[in-house]
This record gives structure tokens, C-alpha cells and sequence, in this order.
């Protein structure tokens, strides 16, 4: 089912389980496998205001952020009728 609605450009129909708390501080290549988006969506997203935190290991993004960052953009294209 998620196949098919993603083709009509419903991909998040289905919430798909998470294995990380909403704390958790993750690489871009966990953020996008959470998301289920390609890094470059994520990269996107910063540069849009998605919360960063620079780590000695690098850039990291807390589930939570993530998942507000995403529900945030769902709403604003609701309401402007982009569903």
C-alpha cells in the first residue's frame, strides 16, 4: 500500500515503526532512513531551518526535530491547500 500511495504522492500514509528515541542525536544517513527521504532531502531541510547540532564526529539531528520538522511542513501545505 505505501508503494501505491506514493506514486499518488502520499508516501507517509503508513507510519512506519521507529527504532530510535526521540532524543536520539543521529547521522544524516540515519536521519534520511528515518525519514525515508535521500540525504539531499535532509540537507535541504537544514538549509530550511531543520535544527543541526555540530558534534566533534560531525552533524547530528535529533529524531524529535525531525519528526516536528516533518509534521510542520505537512501542516503549512495543508493549509495551503497542498495536500
Amino acid at each position: 500500500m505505501d508503494a501505491q500511495m506514493s506514486v499518488a504522492g502520499q508516501a507517509w500514509v503508513l507510519p512506519a515503526a521507529s527504532t530510535h528515541d526521540p532524543m536520539d542525536l543521529v547521522t544524516v544517513e540515519k536521519a534520511a532512513e528515518e525519514m525515508r527521504v535521500a540525504r539531499r532531502t535532509i540537507y535541504s531541510w537544514r538549509e530550511k531551518g531543520l535544527p543541526v547540532i555540530e558534534t566533534p564526529d560531525g552533524p547530528r539531528y535529533r529524531v524529535a526535530d525531525l519528526r516536528e520538522y516533518v509534521t510542520a511542513q505537512r501542516r503549512r501545505r495543508a493549509r495551503n491547500g497542498h495536500v
